[in-house]
C-alpha cells in the first residue's frame, strides 16, 4: 500500500463535510448577505435626506346653473383658484347643474327654461342633484330661490366659529346682498359698482384738469353742457342717460331716500328725494339737453335678469369700444366679467351729492349647500377664494382692495383710487329683494319720466300695482 509521506508525517486526514454542515453553510449565506445589505442601507441613510410625503390636493366641487350666461363666472373661479396661497390651494371641479326642460320631442336637447323660471328650476335641481357639491354659485337672480327653498346653509353660525372671518373685513353693506330672511346664505366674491367713463380728448379740451373723484352733480351738469356745445371732432352730447345708468338708486340714496326696505319686502317711489332725482334725470335730457332722447327700448324678457336690471352682459346696454350716442361721458358698472374699457376713456367716480356712494351689485357669490359632504372643506374653500381676491376678481374686502391689481384692469393710480373709493362706499340691494323689481321700475317709472311721458308722481302711482304683485310673493 502506497502511503503519501506528507500526510503520514503530519497525521492529517482528509476532512469530510457531512450533510448537516453543508446545509448550515448554504443557509447562512443569505443571512450574511442580508446583514451586509442592511449595513449598506444604514450607511446610505446617513447621507439621504428624509422625504416628506406630499398630501394630495383636495378637490372642491362647485355647482352652477348650466346656461351660457354663467360660463364666464365658471372661468373666473377656475382662474382665481390658481392664485390661491399654496397652503390652501385646491383643485376646483366646477360642473353645471342641468336646467333642461322636457320638449316632448327630443329630450336629449339641453334647452333651458324661460329666463323668469331659471331661479326656481335651479333651486329645485340643486336640491336633488346627484353632483355632491361643496359650494354652489349664486347671484342676485338666484339667491332668493336658493334660500327660500332651503338649498343653502345659514353661514352665520358656521362662520362665527372661524377666526379668519369678520364682517368688518367686508366693504360697506355688501353682505346685505347675500343675506336672505336675516340669514347670511352666501359670500360675495366679485362685485360691480356704478361709475362713469369720460371721453379723455373731450374732457382735456376743457383746458383744465377735472378730478376723477369728488365731482358734484351740479358741477357735472355745467361741464356736460359745455361739452354738448362742441363741434367738429368733439362729441355731440355731454352725457349718455339710459334706464340703468346713471341709476335712480344711486342718486336717490345720495339724497337720503330709502327706496327699498332693509329686508327687501317694500319698495317706495314716492319719497321726496326719489321724486326730485327722477325729475333731475329727466331734465338732463328734456330741459338741459345734454343727452340724446332715449328710445325706451328695454332688453327682452328672455335676456338674463342681471342684463335687464344693470346692463351686465347679454341684452344689456353695455359698451366696450366706443361711447354710446357719441357722448362725452357715460355711466357703467365696473368690475366682473362683462365690463370693457372704451377707447380713449378715463374711469371716474359717479358724481355725488349729499352723502355720496353709488349702486353696487354682486354677480358672483358662493354658498354652502345643506347637502355638502364636508362642511370643513367648504369653509376652507370659501376662505381661499376670498384670499385670492384682488388679483383676478374685484372682491369686496379691505384686503382685496389693498392688493388690487390695477395693471390687470389697465387702470392708472388715479383711476384705481376712484375705483377703491367707489367700492368702499357702494350700497347694495338686499338679497331678499326679487331682482325682477328693477325691470319693472325701469319700464313703469324711469323710462316714462326720461321720455317726458309721465311726471314722477304719476309714474310712481302707475308702477305701484306691478311692484306689489311681485313683492307679495316674497
Amino acid at each position: 500500500m502506497k502511503v503519501r509521506m506528507d500526510r503520514a508525517r503530519s497525521g492529517d486526514r482528509p476532512r469530510r463535510l457531512n450533510r448537516r454542515t453543508l446545509l448550515a453553510a448554504f443557509a447562512s449565506s443569505p443571512i450574511l448577505a442580508a446583514c451586509d445589505t442592511i449595513e449598506t442601507l444604514a450607511r446610505a441613510a446617513q447621507f439621504t435626506p428624509a422625504v416628506t410625503p406630499v398630501p394630495p390636493t383636495p378637490v372642491v366641487r362647485i355647482g352652477y346653473p348650466r346656461i351660457d350666461y354663467y360660463y364666464s363666472f365658471k372661468t373666473r373661479l377656475q382662474t382665481a383658484a390658481r392664485d390661491m396661497p399654496a397652503d390652501r390651494r385646491f383643485a376646483p371641479d366646477i360642473q353645471g347643474i342641468s336646467l333642461a326642460i322636457s320638449t316632448g320631442d327630443n329630450d336629449s336637447l339641453d334647452i333651458p327654461p324661460p329666463m323668469k323660471d331659471v331661479p326656481r328650476v335651479y333651486a329645485q335641481r340643486a336640491k336633488t342633484s346627484a353632483f355632491p357639491a361643496d359650494l354652489l354659485m349664486a347671484d342676485p337672480t338666484t339667491i332668493g330661490a336658493l334660500a327660500s327653498n332651503g338649498v343653502l346653509q345659514d353661514l352665520g353660525p358656521l362662520l362665527a366659529r372661524e377666526g379668519w372671518f369678520q364682517t368688518s373685513d367686508f366693504t360697506g353693506d355688501v353682505l346685505r346682498a347675500s343675506t336672505h330672511s336675516g340669514k347670511l346664505v352666501a359670500l360675495p366674491l366679485e362685485i360691480s359698482v356704478e361709475m362713469m367713463w369720460r371721453n379723455r380728448p373731450s374732457w382735456e379740451m376743457l383746458g383744465r384738469k377735472v378730478p376723477l373723484s369728488g365731482l358734484g352733480w351740479e358741477q357735472y351738469l355745467e361741464i356736460a353742457r359745455r361739452l354738448t356745445l362742441g363741434v367738429g371732432q368733439r362729441p355731440a352730447w355731454g352725457a349718455s342717460i339710459t334706464a340703468t345708468t346713471p341709476s335712480l338708486w344711486s342718486l336717490a340714496w345720495q339724497q337720503g331716500a330709502e327706496i327699498v326696505s332693509a329686508d327687501g319686502t317694500r319698495v317706495s317711489l314716492t319719497e321726496g328725494a326719489t321724486q326730485r332725482v327722477a325729475t333731475f334725470l329727466g331734465d338732463l335730457i328734456n330741459r338741459y339737453r345734454i343727452a340724446p332722447p332715449i328710445d325706451g327700448v328695454l332688453p327682452s324678457e328672455e335676456a338674463h335678469l342681471l342684463a335687464r336690471a344693470y346692463g351686465l352682459g347679454q341684452g344689456g346696454p353695455g359698451f366696450a369700444r366706443s361711447f354710446p350716442a357719441n357722448a362725452a361721458s357715460a355711466g357703467a358698472f365696473v368690475g366682473g366679467t362683462t365690463w370693457g374699457r372704451p377707447m380713449d376713456a378715463q374711469l371716474a367716480a359717479l358724481p355725488t351729492e349729499g352723502r355720496g356712494g353709488s349702486l353696487g351689485v354682486a354677480p358672483l357669490m358662493l354658498g354652502i349647500p345643506r347637502t355638502a359632504p364636508d362642511v370643513r372643506l367648504s369653509l376652507n374653500a370659501l376662505r381661499s377664494y376670498l384670499d385670492a381676491g384682488g388679483t383676478t376678481m374685484l372682491t369686496p374686502t379691505k384686503k382685496a382692495l389693498s392688493n388690487l391689481r390695477t395693471d390687470a384692469m389697465n387702470l392708472n393710480e388715479e383711476e384705481a383710487a376712484a375705483l377703491r373709493t367707489a367700492v368702499e362706499t357702494a350700497r347694495f340691494l338686499p338679497g331678499q329683494l326679487p331682482l325682477s323689481v328693477l325691470p319693472i321700475v325701469q319700464r313703469e317709472f324711469v323710462v316714462p319720466v326720461l321720455r317726458n311721458e309721465r311726471t314722477p308722481d304719476v309714474a310712481a302711482r302707475l308702477a305701484r300695482p306691478a311692484l306689489e304683485e311681485i313683492l307679495l310673493r316674497v
